[in-house]
Order: structure tokens, then C-alpha cells, then sequence
């Protein structure tokens, strides 16, 4: 949804920001034993979401052999920092194997966090290229 011309958010965003006030409505004040995620558990559940993947994946065909990766962490997570390039090198290996090449190579991965409403996301990006191999068959 474009808001301004240089501010939009996704649909996911306008919902996870209300709820999120919701929840943490009170966090100066109170002790945690009357917080609402605790009173409420069902609630933190629907915002944590704990059986979602850490990451996803968005991926896109830039020639034969050559692919892009974009990885986006979840908002609510406990741990999977250092997991981007594991992630992106395993997709390498099933796009390797699926397609009968030999190995692939990581052209280029960078990590970073986009600062939005109301919390900041950890994404990667990367290329890599899948090559074939250099030996010919006897």
C-alpha cells in the first residue's frame, strides 16, 4: 500500500503494526506477569508464529545458470542470524542437482537491515552461478 510517494508498506505490515502496539501496550508500566502476551498466550503465538521458516526466499532467473537470492528473516525470531548464506547455498545445491550441473559458485552475498515501522528486518542477497564440469568424461 503506497502511503506517500516514498513511504509504502505491505499488507502484512499494516496488520503486524496494530497488534504489535497491542501487545506490547503497557510494557513501561506493568510487570510482566500482567502483560498481555503472558495473560494472553494465544496472542503471542499469532505474532511470534513459531512453526514459520526463519527465512524467505524469493528467487528470480537472471540467464541460464545465473540466479538471484532474497532472503528476509522473520520479524519475531530467536536466532537464525547467521543462517542467510547456509540457506542461499543450500538452494544452490537442490538447483544444482535438479538440473544436473556439477557445482555452482557464489558470485556475490551481502547482509544488511532494513529499518521500517514498527521493526527493523534482517535480509540477504546474493548471486550465484551453477557451472558444469571442467573434466570431461573418459
Amino acid at each position: 500500500m503506497q502511503v506517500a510517494s516514498d513511504v509504502s508498506y505491505t499488507y502484512k505490515e499494516l496488520v503486524a503494526a496494530p497488534v504489535t502496539a497491542y501487545m506490547l501496550d503497557g510494557i513501561l508500566d506493568k510487570s510482566l506477569d500482567q502483560l498481555r502476551p503472558f495473560t494472553q498466550p494465544i496472542l503471542l503465538y499469532f505474532v511470534y508464529q513459531p512453526f514459520a521458516p526463519n527465512w524467505t526466499l524469493e528467487e528470480a532467473k537472471l540467464n541460464e545458470d545465473t540466479y538471484y537470492v532474497r532472503l528476509q528473516a522473520k520479524r519475531f525470531r530467536t536466532g537464525g542470524d547467521g543462517e542467510a548464506m547456509m540457506v542461499m547455498k543450500r538452494r544452490a545445491k537442490q538447483l544444482q542437482h535438479e538440473r544436473g550441473y556439477a557445482g555452482f559458485k557464489v558470485i556475490d552475498f551481502s547482509e544488511g537491515i532494513e529499518s521500517s515501522t514498527p521493526i527493523s528486518q534482517r535480509y540477504s542477497e546474493g548471486i550465484f552461478k551453477l557451472v558444469k564440469s571442467d573434466v570431461a568424461p573418459r
